[in-house]
């Protein structure tokens, strides 16, 4: 299987700056992938990582249109397949996924990037015991926004400010909020990525990545 060709953005788009963190840790495990939401920074990254392996990608989706112009940019192969869900107004159709899909293998990674911004929370909750790392990407609001509730709804403290870590201390119990790679700029404000583990996992500083 030859291994794709893939332009790394997170420098340039403040869409992408998960980037960094998802790759270190694809890279540092073995187990398949379970994508939540999919995007050119994530499919195509993912897809590139795990192009000469056995490891298996999983891409849900819930917008179809999304899902079928995402599918004719990266096809199917043997070790990556999509997942379409046909939505419900409230958001239920991602609890009934995770409360009926079982996987066959070891799950490294969940990649949770999908909407609305609750499923995330309900993602989470569910595979954090199934998988070595659980990986949200938004997890708080752009870098240099004001204070705000959390974007995680209740498995964040919201009296906390959103540059404080601590604000996930009192639902989880091993994790790392990565901030996007200094200094800040125009284009690379993005977001920050939390990374938690149930499984006593090493959580990786940023010198590793």
């Amino acid at each position: 299987m030859p291994t794709e060709d893939y332009e790394y953005d997170w420098d340039t788009n403040c869409w992408s700056t998960h980037q960094p963190f998802l790759e270190a840790y694809t890279r540092r495990t073995s187990g398949d992938v379970l994508e939540f939401g999919i995007g050119h920074g994530s499919t195509g990254l993912l897809r590139h990582i795990l192009a000469d392996s056995d490891r298996m990608l999983i891409s849900i989706e819930d917008n179809l249109e999304w899902f079928r112009k995402m599918k004719s940019i990266y096809p199917e192969r043997a070790n990556h397949r999509y997942i379409y869900l046909e939505p419900k107004e409230d958001g239920s159709h991602w609890k009934d996924f995770l409360a009926s899909y079982t996987h066959p293998n070891k799950i490294s990674i969940a990649f949770i990037d999908q909407a609305p911004w609750e499923a995330r929370a309900w993602t989470l909750e569910a595979l954090l015991d199934k998988t070595e790392y659980c990986m949200i990407h938004d997890a708080e609001y752009f870098c240099g926004s004001p204070d705000t509730p959390g974007m995680l709804g209740h498995i964040t403290d919201a009296t906390l400010p959103w540059t404080n870590e601590a604000r996930y201390h009192y639902t989880l119990d091993t994790y790392k909020l990565y901030f996007p790679p200094a200094p800040w700029t125009e284009r690379n404000h993005g977001p920050p990525t939390l990374v938690t583990t149930s499984k006593k996992l090493p959580l990786l500083s940023y010198d590793a990545i």
